[in-house]
């Protein structure tokens, strides 16, 4: 039985089943067709590593993505370590995991979350949803749709 691919109007409980019960698919079918004995493989110019399941890209040198689905890490020393659709262009850049992170900052941080934006050097955020750390060292430690914009700024959460 195919689970429904919308979710519009439903409450929390229920789209937190929802959420679940997709992953669980998705695991039931790339278990089912995996025939790796690794979990990890070498990726295209064999300097960094990736998951062999799902569809990760670490094509960075040196950098490696630990697992989750759809994660790009693009550039030198960076490193995703799970999630989903998180996207590192930033040199020397991690995403701890999360949805839909993307950090294009050089050695920026972001620990987690959802949908937050590390686009300065050395800015980070640990983690929420939402946030853009933008200013030069810039710091968001939590919280929902806050912006450290100027250089050295610090958002605690909120």
């Amino acid at each position: 039985m195919a689970i429904p691919s919308k979710q519009i109007g439903w409450g929390t409980e229920s789209n937190l089943l929802w959420q679940i019960a997709k992953q669980i698919q998705y695991l039931t079918q790339v278990t089912a067709s995996a025939g790796a004995s690794d979990p990890f493989k070498y990726n295209t110019n064999a300097t960094g590593i990736e998951p062999c399941l799902g569809s990760n890209t670490a094509s960075g040198c040196y950098s490696s993505i630990g697992g989750g689905l759809g994660n790009y890490a693009n550039n030198s020393y960076s490193n995703i370590s799970g999630g989903r659709a998180n996207f590192i262009s930033g040199y020397n850049s991690t995403i701890g995991g999360g949805y839909c992170n993307t950090n294009s900052g050089l050695y920026a941080i972001i620990g987690g979350g959802a949908s937050n934006i590390a686009s300065c050097n050395f800015s980070t955020i640990g983690g929420g949803a939402e946030n853009t750390a933008s200013g030069y060292t810039a710091t968001i430690g939590g919280g929902r749709q806050n912006t450290a914009s100027g250089n050295r700024s610090t958002i605690g959460g909120g």
